[in-house]
């Protein structure tokens, strides 16, 4: 069973009741929120209702705008540790220390499979430094998520290096997708980010799929690698294939 919410109700009081139905649904398996406008009282409930239902499986909240950003950790430390989620995806606007006490919950985490995170900041900047380290953190000790998508990170060379860094001594984790924005494009002049996942690959016998994207849009125009682009996707693609083999 799929609940879908429209824009059509914008009213967080009227969702309640619905947010709290999830609770006593011994039959709902999967739950997909569009277009919600959800304040931290909102979310509170939901986390509630979460926590009362451990038959739900898989949570979207993909469209999810999330009211200022701050006061969602409730929802993130009941998503962190439901004992039957195997699938979820979080949308914009929660901060990056929500995200922070997500990567971290899931450091034990022995049920989810898959992680979509948008928007998320890897740029290792010091003011978002804390979710570079607990998605590092998160990596090391989690052997069970299978798949991990960060669509749309702001990545920078220090950010690129600590997840390598966290990949290397992981086991479980077969696919990663980045889909990157850098600020700098002198960090593409390098390749930093790029090159510590192949060294990454050295280690890690595990992981069999790579998408690195490194020609996302922002503000500063649209990067691409230099003449180097080939060779350095070759070398990953044959690793992979090492990897392939292997299983």
């Amino acid at each position: 069973m799929t609940i879908y919410f429209s824009p059509v109700c914008r009213d967080l009081n009227a969702r309640t009741s619905i947010y709290q139905a999830l609770a006593s649904n011994e039959g709902l398996r999967k739950v997909t929120f569009a277009s919600t406008h959800m304040d931290a009282e909102a979310s509170g409930i939901l986390a509630k209702s979460l926590r009362a239902n451990p038959r739900i499986e898989s949570l979207n909240l993909r469209g999810t705008a999330f009211q200022k950003k701050e006061g969602h950790a409730s929802l993130m430390n009941e998503i962190a540790s439901h004992a039957g989620l195997a699938e979820v995806c979080v949308e914009s606007g929660l901060s990056q220390g929500d995200l922070s006490l997500l990567m971290r919950g899931l450091e034990n985490n022995k049920v989810l499979k898959m992680l979509t995170v948008y928007f998320s900041d890897l740029s290792g900047r010091k003011h978002d430094a804390e979710f570079v380290k607990a998605t590092h953190e998160m990596l090391l000790n989690n052997d069970t998520l299978q798949e991990l998508s960060l669509p749309k990170p702001m990545l920078s060379a220090a950010g690129g290096y600590s997840l390598s860094k966290g990949l290397e001594k992981n086991r479980g984790l077969l696919k990663l997708h980045i889909g990157a924005s850098l600020r700098d494009p002198s960090e593409l002049a390098n390749q930093n980010a790029f090159n510590y996942m192949l060294d990454m690959l050295d280690s890690n016998t595990t992981i069999q799929d790579i998408d690195i994207d490194l020609s996302a849009e922002n503000k500063a125009g649209c990067w691409e690698l230099d003449e180097d682009e080939a060779t350095l996707r070759q070398q990953m693609r044959e690793k992979l294939e090492r990897n392939r083999s292997h299983q």
